[in-house]
């Protein structure tokens, strides 16, 4: 997430090179350039990517972990744990899940 002190910190960094910009271009170079999404304007999910999600996001509201690969492949019927594997990548690429490092089922909500 792109803070305003990001923002304030680049808006200086022009100011001093006498670049006048506006503080949303700033805020839109800086998503751009570091592919961070600007407050909740997150890319959309295909169909395919936002029932995996739905289903992601129903199991750990019921059980209090993520899935594993397995059982999300099992609920959106695929025949390939890398196609699954895909899916739930281009979700997290998008903002809508983050993986947490060294641990089984890493999956969270953002």
């Amino acid at each position: 997430m792109i803070t305003a002190q990001m923002v304030d910190a680049a808006s200086r960094v022009f100011a001093d090179r006498l670049i006048l910009v506006d503080r949303e271009d700033v805020e839109r170079a800086l998503s751009a350039a570091l592919a961070i999404p600007v407050g909740d304007e997150r890319p959309a999910l295909t169909p395919r990517q936002r029932t995996a999600f739905e289903f992601i996001a129903a199991y750990i509201e019921a059980t209090g972990s993520a899935p594993t690969i397995v059982e999300v492949r099992a609920a959106l019927g695929n025949k390939s744990k890398g196609s699954t594997h895909r899916i739930v990548s281009a979700i997290v690429d998008r903002g809508y899940l983050k993986r947490l490092p060294r641990q089984a089922r890493a999956l969270a909500l953002v």
